[in-house]
């Protein structure tokens, strides 16, 4: 007797993991994590993301970087970068794999340090980023999103491309 319920516990815990995973990218569905990635000169670049579905296809995505790295003699830090923006779901052939591209703005304050001259230079940027990923749910509650993305940014007298791999840890949840 115990067997039986022990195995119909068992049973309802893994329709209930199914139904969560099948519930995923739905609207009101939510995700906040950590990700961290690596650019062409980069040495790290760790932030914060939060993503929520209008639907199965559209969902707004909200970014926040920060950024360390070395370009020749100059030493740059992005103090940060926030990137609001959309993505797209452009498939998933299984309810535990997606594969997005989205599209953002960007704004953020940068800091340079010419190791030379000691000099250092701060100041707003802005741009827009775009960018492609793929999403796994292997549990109830957390996803994997592998990202590249290509910034493109103006500020401080200058413009530049900002590429950036990522991977990100997520909570997903409902409202």
């Amino acid at each position: 007797m115990s067997f039986g319920i022990m195995s119909l516990f068992c049973f309802g815990e893994e329709i209930n993991q199914y139904e969560l995973i099948s519930l995923s990218h739905v609207k009101g569905y939510q995700s906040v994590g950590l990700r961290a990635g690596h650019g062409t000169k980069n040495r790290l670049d760790i932030g914060l993301t939060y993503a929520y579905c209008f639907n199965e296809r559209f969902s707004l995505l909200v970014e926040l970087d920060r950024e360390w790295a070395v370009f020749g003699n100059s030493e740059f830090t992005n103090l940060f970068l926030i990137s609001p923006g959309l993505e797209h779901n452009l498939m998933n052939p299984a309810k535990w794999f997606y594969w997005h591209w989205g599209i953002g703005a960007a704004v953020g304050k940068d800091r340079w340090d010419n190791m030379v001259i000691s000099r250092r230079v701060e100041g707003w940027v802005f741009g827009a980023q775009l960018g492609t990923g793929v999403e796994f749910i292997p549990w109830k509650r957390f996803s994997l999103v592998l990202k590249g993305q290509q910034y493109v940014l103006f500020g401080n007298n200058d413009n530049y491309f900002k590429p950036n791999i990522s991977l990100a840890l997520r909570f997903n949840f409902h409202k």
